[in-house]
Formats: structure tokens, sequence, C-alpha cells
């Protein structure tokens, strides 16, 4: 069963806070990346850097939204589960 609170309740009524909170982690990620081109121009390993700091910052985005609420990553289908493949 999903413990919902009052946070958790918001993006279900409110059609703006739905796309906001859809829109917002790209629209970081996509500002570090953009700040970070002055620096990085032409050099892939910097590049690539910046890429994977903007994927931790859109994670970390995540995963403080489903702490708010008061879930789990399994809310989202992800689940770790330690099974052997013999």
């Amino acid at each position: 069963m999903i413990k919902t609170t009052a946070l958790a309740k918001t993006p279900q009524e409110n059609t703006l806070v739905r796309i906001l909170e859809i829109a917002l982690p790209f629209s970081v990620a996509f500002l570090i990346i953009a700040l970070a081109q002055p620096f990085t121009a032409g050099k892939p390993l910097p590049y690539q850097a910046v890429v994977r700091i903007a994927n931790i910052v859109m994670l970390a985005y995540v995963w403080l939204g489903l702490r708010l609420r008061g879930w789990r990553w399994s809310h989202l289908g992800l689940r770790s589960s330690c099974r052997s493949v013999i």
C-alpha cells in the first residue's frame, strides 16, 4: 500500500504541477550542461563528466521527491533484490 501525504496528492490534483515536476529535472540538467559548455568545448572527457554530474543531479531530484512523499524506489518499479541466477 502506498503511503500518501499531502505533498503526494498535489501532483495528482494539479496538471501544472505535474508538468513542472517532469520539466524541472530536465531543465536543471540542461542548464548545468549549457553553463559548462564554454569550459568543455572540444574536450570530450570533461563534457562527459558534466553530463554525468547533470544525471546525478536529476537522480537526486527524483530521490528528494520520493522522500518528501514518503515513497521508496519501488513505487517507480525499481527494486533491489539479490536473486541467484542459478
